[in-house]
């Protein structure tokens, strides 16, 4: 071995033995290469050949992709710790002798662990020993790296050197044919698979196809063997207008004087189908000796949906060129930062220049008024543009002349990483709105002066009827208080009437004051809407209370009924419903002189947010005429305005009726006939209070169900309500409207043995007979008894009829009409368990407070607050009479001071006093410092300040109630029950 620097000759046997171990190596390296197709097997085979066959200590390989990024590696006799290497690769990194093999110009690297492969995972197993490391190189592509460990007598070897060289260059090799056989599989797949054909032509009169191949079928609809054989001409399948064009241009290059020649063009062809589709076709016409024919290669692709879109983005751009020359906002596009570009007419009408071709090449600062704004408004919007944001302002812009005009503007960037690609802006002429705007801004300014001083003008009119109110309200409760009291002393026939008359007239009085009123809030829009649970049938049994008297001074049939499917239980405003109704009501018993006035409540519609009621009012009147009824609900009106009609009236109860139907989203209506009667109705929108229709039906009475029971009664409509009152209990009802028609039901269900009559209503308002009559016939009757009879009445008549009934075998009970739905249900329970009430002359109220010769309650003390003589007077009468212990106090100071040393059950508190008002007495009450006994004591307001808004204020104050002047004596009643019930 002769040593030459580094290099070492070898000339030795143990040369010898060591070529015949390479060449060995080489061989079985050499049929794997040629042999072994799969990459991965290759590379690991050779690591493998090359640490057994050669002695190597270790070897790998790692090959990289066209970015130098490993995509695939292999080693052999490195274990466990290749995989950091691999991990180390795949990262990005490599270790310096990588690095140094592939930029170094020789192929072979011989690294030194000492000095070279420090940052090499793989370095503490080398341990002296050298590495050989070459690029996998084939004339100018780079397949990778192949790496190997040995001792270093090898490593130094010149022969060692150029067998691992030769070894490389093999195996460079072999991963050129495995990525150009890759390549060209790849290449032959896609084309298999795209929709491309390809055609080999002889250059003769008719081309022959002399090979196809590719999507052959799929485009044309023939197959490859129809092209082959020449059943199908190619020439025949191109579009007769495009045939000669075509095959013209390919005979003209096909006989010029070239060797080469190649042609692109698009034409249709019609395919098996008939269907038209675009071409374009790629062919090459090369002829290989002079004077020879010519060979064509052609690739044709479909561009049909190419061709589709081309056709569609013309006419598209064409559409669009249209709208944007012809629009009636103008368009700005810029590039190069702000150089206007292109522009429409309306843009160059709107700043003043003849045409957009006059604006090209304009900087964008000459549009701006000054170089001021121009820097504002870069400042403020171009960063907007930046990021891609599409935004409006309103701004000032040039004009050519000079003149500012004002503008919407609305930018978009093309590209918001440049603005210098372009920047399109819309700009409309806004120069009239903000002139209009101008003028309105000074006109709102105008009529907000006006509104505050409309509002002033509302509450000043708004507190002066309030004070006239009060002012009106406070004589008329000493004139119906006094006159209250006055009927319940002893008078003659003629001081009753006269009395009565005076009521009649206080009432009046009062419902004038309260309809202007309520006029004059609506108006104000002063109106608050309740939202409360309510029970539809004792809201209608109120109101039946309320116009009883009325309806039954004039002789009038008054009835409510309500339909099967109408919920009872609601929520809304019952009072509003229930001041809507009276006035329909007051307005029918007033307009009617004989007949009947009836309430009904029906379904309209409903769904799962709310229920529609339709609630209707029908009298027997005197009818209003048809060209009366579109102004009926206009105020002030009345159908007959001449000083001669018969009934009186402001004209304002039907526009509040209106008013307050509108404004809680319902519609009101009237339909009538001259001289036969009228019908009133409003719709109202309802929720139904939670839980099921049935869950919220009057829960039925045991003792009810199934009871059988004869309704005698003359009148219809009450008959029917009656009926729907019964069949809620699942009695068993039936009806008869003359007295031989019962007694015929109630011999045929007696004589039945099993099921007859238990109880029958009788209406007392027979002409041909009374109630005596008609009992005297049942007790004649043995075979129906035992019978229990209630009898439907008026509420003077009772005791007549009570005196007259006592000798009566037949338990009989008394209802005063229009019957109330729980009184009835009481009624029938009571008679059917054989307890009859004991009745005094007071009547059947037994919820009522004894009056004080009753000594019921002799301890209840009552402070009365007022500062007028007239109303304490009227209240401390009304009082003592129920039973109460009365003290007075004129003002607030005054009750105060008593209140310090006395307690009291309750007060009624005035709210209009001097020195202390109701309102700072209450606060002094209610305050826990202040020196009064009870803080916590009822305090009801009874005032003449009527108003909503003086109602919500006293709760406020601290107040339990609110009682309007003038209060009757039953109000008051059932105020006090309310708070302080009977012990």
């Amino acid at each position: 071995m002769k040593k030459d620097g580094k290099r070492i000759i070898c000339n030795s046997d143990r040369h010898l033995q060591r070529n015949q171990e390479v060449l060995e190596a080489f061989r079985a390296i050499n049929r794997l290469i040629i042999e072994e197709t799969d990459l991965n097997k290759l590379i690991s085979g050779i690591c493998k050949y090359l640490k057994i066959h050669l002695g190597y200590h270790n070897a790998w390989i790692a090959l990289t992709d066209n970015h130098d990024h490993v995509y695939m590696t292999a080693s052999h006799g490195l274990g466990d710790d290749f995989p950091i290497m691999k991990r180390y690769l795949e990262k990005g990194s490599r270790p310096d002798c990588l690095n140094k093999a592939i930029k170094n110009n020789k192929d072979i690297f011989l690294s030194n662990p000492k000095t070279d492969c420090g940052n090499c995972p793989l370095s503490r197993l080398y341990k002296g020993r050298y590495g050989m490391t070459s690029r996998l190189r084939y004339k100018d592509e780079i397949y990778g790296i192949i790496s190997v460990s040995l001792t270093p007598d090898i490593a130094i070897c010149e022969h060692e050197v150029d067998y691992f060289s030769e070894l490389c260059n093999d195996l460079s090799f072999a991963l050129h044919k495995h990525h150009e056989s890759k390549t060209l599989y790849l290449a032959n797949e896609i084309f298999s698979r795209s929709q491309a054909a390809a055609f080999v032509w002889k250059n003769n009169s008719e081309w022959a196809v002399e090979y196809a191949a590719g999507s052959i079928e799929r485009l044309f609809g023939w197959t490859i063997k129809d092209f082959l054989s020449g059943r199908i001409s190619y020439r025949n399948l191109v579009h007769p207008e495009d045939r000669e064009r075509v095959f013209r241009k390919r005979a003209d290059i096909a006989e010029a004087d070239k060797n080469r020649a190649f042609i692109e063009d698009e034409y249709r062809i019609v395919n098996r189908n008939g269907e038209i589709l675009w071409i374009n076709d790629l062919t090459t016409i090369q002829r290989e000796e002079p004077n020879e024919n010519s060979a064509c290669q052609s690739i044709l692709h479909d561009i049909t949906i190419r061709k589709k879109t081309e056709k569609q983005l013309l006419e598209k751009t064409a559409e669009f060129e249209g709208i944007f020359r012809n629009s009636q906002i103008g368009i700005m596009a810029l590039k190069g930062g702000r150089i206007f570009a292109r522009g429409n007419q309306r843009l160059a009408d709107i700043l003043g220049y003849g045409s957009p071709d006059e604006m090209v090449g304009m900087n964008m600062r000459s549009l701006h008024l000054n170089e001021k704004h121009f820097i504002s408004f870069g400042k403020k919007h171009y960063e907007k543009l930046r990021d891609n944001e599409q935004f409006q302002v309103e701004y000032r812009l040039r004009r050519k002349d000079g003149t500012p005009v004002w503008c919407s503007l609305s930018g978009k960037a093309l590209n918001p990483e440049n603005l210098d690609d372009g920047v399109i802006w819309i700009i409309d002429d806004i120069e009239n709105r903000k002139q209009i705007e101008k003028k309105l801004l000074e006109t709102n300014k105008k009529l907000e002066k006006a509104s505050v001083r409309a509002d002033a003008a509302n509450k000043a009119k708004s507190d002066f009827l309030s004070n006239i109110s009060h002012e009106i309200r406070t004589p008329l409760n000493g004139v119906i208080g006094m006159t209250d009291m006055l009927q319940h002393t002893e008078l003659d026939k003629e001081q009753k009437h006269f009395t009565a008359i005076v009521k009649s007239c206080g009432k009046s009085l009062m419902k004038l004051v309260d309809e202007l009123l309520d006029y004059s809030r609506i108006e104000a829009g002063k109106i608050t809407l309740e939202s409360a649970d309510f029970n539809l049938v004792a809201l209608l049994e109120n109101i039946a209370d309320r116009v009883a008297l009325k309806a039954k001074e004039k002789g009038l049939e008054l009835s409510y009924s309500t339909d099967e499917n109408v919920p009872h239980y609601l929520v809304g405003d019952p009072d509003r419903v229930c001041q809507i109704l009276t006035n329909l009501v007051g307005n029918a018993i007033k307009f009617t002189e004989k007949g009947s006035v009836s309430i009904n409540a029906s379904l309209e519609s409903e769904n799962k947010k709310q229920t529609v009621l339709r609630l209707t009012v029908r009298d027997t009147g005197i009818g209003i005429a048809e060209d009366a009824l579109n102004a009926l609900f206009d105020r002030f009106t009345q159908e007959d305005e001449s000083i001669k009609r018969k009934y009186g009236g402001t004209g304002l109860g039907l526009a509040i009726t209106k008013q307050l139907t509108r404004l809680m989203g319902g519609n009101i209506g009237a339909d009538s006939q001259k001289n036969i009667g009228s019908e009133f109705w409003v719709t109202l929108p309802f929720k139904v209070q939670k839980g099921t229709r049935e869950e919220k039906k009057d829960t039925i009475p045991h003792k009810l169900s199934g009871v059988k029971a004869l309704l005698l009664m003359k009148n219809e409509r009450s008959s029917q309500n009656l009926y729907s009152m019964m069949h809620l209990w699942k009695m068993n009802i039936f009806r008869a409207l003359n007295t031989e028609t019962a007694l015929t039901m109630l011999r045929d269900a007696a004589s039945d043995g099993n099921d007859p009559f238990q109880v029958i209503l009788i209406d007392n308002d027979f002409p041909e007979q009374n109630a005596t009559d008609i009992i005297s016939v049942l007790e004649a009757e043995k075979t129906v008894h035992p019978l229990r009879l209630v009898l439907l009445d008026e509420a003077d008549k009772q005791d007549e009829n009570d005196k007259s009934l006592k000798s009566s075998s037949i338990i009989v009970e008394h209802l005063q009409r229009p019957v109330r739905m729980k009184e009835l249900k009481k009624t029938l329970e009571h008679i059917l368990e054989h307890r009859l009430r004991e009745r005094t002359s007071a009547g059947h109220d037994e919820d009522r407070i004894q009056t004080h010769d009753g000594n019921e309650n002799p301890a209840r003390k009552i402070l009365l607050v007022d500062d007028s003589k007239t109303n304490l007077m009227v209240a401390s009468h009304m009082l003592k009479k129920m039973g109460f212990l009365v003290e007075t106090a004129e003002d607030g100071v005054k009750a105060i001071d008593i209140l310090q040393s006395s307690t009291y059950d309750l007060i009624l508190m005035d709210l209009q006093m001097p020195n202390m008002d109701g309102y700072e007495c209450t606060r002094e009450i209610r305050n826990p410092s202040s020196p009064v006994l009870d803080h916590n004591v009822i305090i009801v307001a009874l005032t003449a300040h009527s108003r909503e808004e003086d109602r919500q204020k006293c709760l406020e104050y601290g107040m339990n109630d609110h009682l309007s002047k003038p209060v009757e004596f039953e109000v008051l009643q059932a105020a006090l029950t309310k708070h302080l019930p009977v012990l």
